[in-house]
């Protein structure tokens, strides 16, 4: 096959790529105006958080040397991506509002022709050197950051969810024998704060609500590592189709119950349909694997975080050319994630993917030349 960057390396598990590929598309869909994105929502999160368990490496909780080693990735791999660029958001964000990518506009509020405005989040207006202060101190605390870099809830969740396990672990460790009992048990606990926490409506600043909402997926892949998953699931359409159908009578029962794929009072609820997501992204990938010009699929998911961080500005690409079209007010730029259009769905899906990997593609290339360069002057 052919290799599309030069990160690729040959002992990744390619299963786990070409998983993250398909999940990061249904991330970029389901924030779009689909109308089905409640059945998207159901599973797709979930799926990220069982292949980084899946390639959670034991270890890595053999003694404090190596819990404090585990740490630090983490730091350096999910803490520091997630405040670099929440603070290159933040530098951004008066040029961000004279643009109209944030808007005070009042008329902003009013819904707009049709209502094609999505206006849930307010007015953002310009930031004082106090704002900016304030900004700063909550973004290095793990705490909310800028409406651009939403998505980086996820890399909050999955420092705290990787840290847990891992103190957990190294503390069932001394137990022996009864070392997976204890993870399993405390998975549960954990669970049940998420239940607890969202039943009574309480955040917590640091999202521990999702934290503990998604660490039973994360416990999960780690236990599937440990097993052979091609024998206990069988990757093909019978599997696939078997998995989309579960899905579908959920998301009937949610539309008929009017219960959200976001809430989680019932936990049997979303584990099962979190299950069934794995189960049908895990046999889908299996099928683009025996297929032939697939590897972009695996190349998207090497670069999920690109996409991931920039989804959400390329999407503004789309609503900039509507707008220019259509004659709108150029404060409707702001509508966050997008515009209520129909049909423009598949538009800022495609750019919503197409342009963070193409960014990616060009900044791996720019770094391979700067490396030769650098090689040949020494």
């Amino acid at each position: 096959m052919v290799k599309l960057d030069s990160e690729y390396n040959e002992n990744r598990n390619k299963t786990i790529d070409y998983m993250k590929g398909i999940a990061i598309f249904l991330v970029v869909l389901g924030h779009t105006n689909f109308s089905h994105v409640q059945y998207i929502g159901l599973f797709h999160m979930s799926v990220f958080f069982l292949c980084s368990g899946y390639c959670y490496h034991e270890h890595h909780s053999e003694n404090i040397k190596t819990v404090c080693c585990c740490i630090a990735k983490k730091i350096k791999g999910l803490y520091i991506p997630y405040v670099s660029f929440n603070m290159f958001l933040l530098c951004l964000h008066n040029l961000f509002c004279k643009l109209n990518i944030y808007t005070n506009n009042v008329g902003f509020l009013g819904g707009g022709r049709n209502s094609l405005l999505n206006a849930d989040y307010g007015k953002i207006s310009t930031y004082s050197m106090n704002d900016f202060i304030y900004h700063t101190v909550i973004t290095l605390g793990f705490a909310d950051g800028e409406q651009l870099a939403g998505t980086l809830w996820f890399l909050r969740a999955l420092f705290e969810v990787s840290i847990i396990y891992v103190l957990t672990d190294f503390i069932a460790r001394k137990l022996k024998r009864f070392r997976h009992c204890f993870i399993f048990i405390t998975a549960i606990i954990i669970m049940a704060i998420g239940c607890y926490l969202n039943y009574n409506s309480i955040h917590i600043v640091t999202g521990v609500e999702e934290t503990c909402h998604y660490y039973i997926f994360f416990v999960i892949g780690v236990f599937l590592q440990k097993s052979d998953l091609n024998k206990l699931i069988k990757p093909n359409v019978f599997w696939a189709v078997l998995s989309f159908g579960g899905l579908l009578v959920s998301y009937y029962v949610m539309a008929h119950e009017k219960i959200s794929a976001f809430t989680v009072h019932m936990p049997w609820f979303y584990v099962t349909n979190g299950v069934l997501g794995e189960i049908l992204i895990f046999s889908i990938s299996k099928i683009f694997m025996r297929g032939n010009h697939t590897e972009w699929v695996a190349y998207v998911g090497r670069n999920s975080l690109h996409i991931m961080l920039w989804h959400f500005l390329a999407f503004k690409i789309v609503s900039f050319v509507y707008i220019k079209l259509c004659g709108l007010p150029p404060y409707y730029l702001a509508s966050f994630p997008v515009l209520n259009v129909d049909y423009l769905w598949i538009a800022y899906t495609l750019v919503g993917v197409v342009v963070p990997l193409g960014a990616a593609v060009l900044s791996h290339a720019l770094i391979r030349k700067l490396s030769i360069s650098h090689s040949a002057a020494f």
